[in-house]
């Protein structure tokens, strides 16, 4: 099969394509941890930053509803109001025909 000496030229290459295959696989195994590592920072920055939108969007709800609970009982006082002035006139009409 091999000669002595084309049996080491062999075993000496398939040892350093060995090594260069393990040493890939080390830079490989690397990469794939920072990219993961990265992943990881985005993902928990995303649900950060949603939740934040989510206060802010609850807290806008409120203000909103509370500015329209106020506007609905300026409106309800006002009529109110002129219910009692018309109901106060001398005709009761409010000057309708």
């Amino acid at each position: 099969m091999f000669a002595p000496d084309e049996f080491e030229v062999e075993r000496s290459r398939l040892e350093a394509e060995i090594s260069a295959v393990k040493s890939r696989a080390v830079a490989a195994r690397s990469l794939a941890t920072g990219v993961h590592a990265t992943l990881h920072a985005e993902v928990i920055a995303a649900q950060d930053a949603l939740a934040d939108m989510e206060r802010q969007h609850g807290t806008d709800i409120a203000t909103i509803r509370e500015a329209a609970r106020v506007e609905v009982a300026r409106i309800l006082s006002e009529a109110r109001q002129r219910v009692a002035r018309g109901a106060n006139g001398p005709t009761g009409s409010a000057g309708h025909k």
